[in-house]
């Protein structure tokens, strides 16, 4: 053990020589003691999953589509779907959903997406779906 000491015996003193990594490093162990650092690593956690996340839906990590346009659009798209499937997956675990009822709402959102694409201009959802949904969600 005495050999590995970092510690150098010199005539009137003793001494540490430490290189700019080890510094380096011993201010980032000191700093994941730290609460408010420690909460910014989990946020980075979380932002690197919704990266996996939204690369899982491209092949090969590209997109189908060229053009800046078209890109952002299905770049936009694509983070809706995931954080409504975020969303959805709480709600179910919040709600003790079953699966034919998340089956049965999933429709009914696609059959309304489905719906308002088709010709109505207008964002508002028909008074006979809002029955339903209210029905759903109960």
């Amino acid at each position: 053990m005495v050999g590995r000491c970092p510690v150098m015996e010199r005539r009137k003193f003793y001494s540490l020589l430490l290189t700019d990594r080890q510094a380096l490093l011993a201010k980032r162990r000191q700093k994941l003691s730290e609460e408010e650092y420690r909460k910014r690593c989990h946020l980075r956690a979380a932002v690197e999953g919704t990266v996996s996340q939204f690369k899982q839906g491209m092949h090969n990590g590209k997109l189908r589509v060229r053009g800046y346009k078209r890109v952002r659009n299905a770049i936009i798209l694509m983070a809706i779907g995931i954080n409504f499937g975020r969303m959805w997956a709480s709600y179910i675990v919040e709600k003790g959903i079953g699966p034919a009822t998340s089956l049965l709402f999933v429709t009914l959102l696609l059959a309304i997406l489905v719906a308002s694409l088709g010709g109505r201009r207008s964002g508002r959802v028909p008074p006979q779906d809002q029955r339903l949904i209210a029905r759903v969600l109960g």
